[in-house]
């Protein structure tokens, strides 16, 4: 059996970009239809922010994995996503 080498990057180039958007683009938007434009999704300014940080995972030179971290995120939810807690659920009960 033949085995890839599997290696992860932070995108900082264009190169790396590239191949993260290849990611996005045949999941998130071919496969699971939801996102219209993956364009969009990885700024372009990467090497620049602080805040959020994006890793491509390559199976041999096949890209085949894309994940973002934000840094220090609000905890805020955005109403645009109508996300509601079940009210069984006491937030301020819960073990640290």
């Amino acid at each position: 059996m033949l085995r890839s080498e599997i290696t992860t990057t932070k995108v900082l180039t264009p190169e790396s970009r590239a191949a993260a958007m290849e990611v996005i683009d045949a999941v998130y938007r071919h496969e699971k239809r939801w996102i219209a434009d993956s364009d969009a999704e990885i700024p372009t300014n990467l090497p620049e922010r602080a805040d959020v940080s994006w890793f491509v995972t390559h199976v041999g030179d096949t890209p085949a994995g894309v994940i973002r971290l934000a840094y220090d995120p609000p905890l805020s939810i955005p109403p645009e996503l109508d996300f509601h807690f079940e009210r069984d659920i006491a937030l301020d009960r819960l073990p640290p």
